[in-house]
């Protein structure tokens, strides 16, 4: 299990040496990038003054600052919930009413205020950040293997996939691509029939 955004080419019953999630493997895997550019990805303001993402993560405890669990730390749940593409009603099927305030004063006392800037602005910066990291990793296992990504069909899935596949794609020029219902227990399927 990994709390990272991961991309992955063709199977290989090759692959040695190969990792998941930090942990060496000894079976045939998908060649995986990995990066830190899940939901629960830390954004923060370097020395410098630079907004970074990651690859820091608030994982599940004490989570985003949304969640009400503790976590205090903005995330890009958090951005996306301020940039209202998550309905906070309706997290986890209702399970989890997130607190959209706590997202918002994670984002201004976190990185706004350190920026001089709106949080909504940042919240955006936030989104944008994450979804370059996620395209990169899309661009090194395609382009800079020969692959054209036009060629292939995205797939969000994840908790978050569907609120960033479409920028992905629009990024890759990838054709319009497939949202699984219950996209965010897809990954949790795939672990179990393995």
């Amino acid at each position: 299990m990994t709390k990272d955004y991961e991309v992955g080419s063709a199977a290989s019953s090759s692959e040695h040496g190969a990792k998941a999630g930090g942990y060496p493997i000894r079976t045939p895997v998908i060649d995986l990038v990995e990066i830190g550019a899940g939901g629960g990805s830390i954004a923060w303001v370097d020395g410098g003054g630079v907004l970074r993402v990651g690859p820091q993560s608030a994982g599940a405890a004490p989570g985003p600052a949304a969640y009400g669990k503790g976590g205090r730390e903005p995330t890009i749940t958090d951005a996306n919930l301020v940039l209202g593409r998550i309905d906070p009603q309706n997290f986890l099927g209702g399970e989890l009413e997130l607190d959209v305030e706590s997202a918002r004063t994670a984002i201004e006392e976190r990185c706004a205020s350190r920026l001089g800037m709106d949080v909504v602005e940042v919240a955006h910066g936030i989104v944008e950040i994450a979804n370059a990291a996620m395209t990169g990793a899309l661009r090194r296992i395609s382009v800079q293997r020969g692959y054209d990504p036009r060629d292939f069909v995205l797939v969000g899935f994840g908790g978050a996939g569907p609120l960033h596949a479409n920028r992905l794609a629009d990024e890759l020029e990838i054709p319009p691509h497939a949202d699984p219902d219950e996209s965010g227990n897809l990954l949790s399927h795939g672990t179990a029939v393995d």
